[in-house]
């Protein structure tokens, strides 16, 4: 008997603020360094298909295990 259910999600990677400019390091602008600030985000569709199988799998006394692909190479 199934005892879970497997999802892969695709994570993505958005930009939530301004970037933030470093100073360089001794005057050298070789070590000048931009940085933007990011999160890691679900789409609306993995979304939707988590809770379908979250109910499905509550209704079936199932374990769900969840896997982010983005960070797959």
């Amino acid at each position: 008997m199934i005892g879970k259910i497997e999802v892969y999600v695709k994570n993505e990677e958005v930009v939530i603020d301004d970037a933030y400019v470093g100073r360089p390091m001794g005057d050298h602008w070789c070590t000048f360094k931009e940085t933007l600030k990011t999160e890691k985000v679900m789409s609306e569709a993995d979304r939707l298909a988590l809770k379908v199988v979250n109910e499905l799998a509550k209704e079936r006394g199932l374990e769900v295990e969840v896997y982010d692909v983005s960070c797959f190479k």
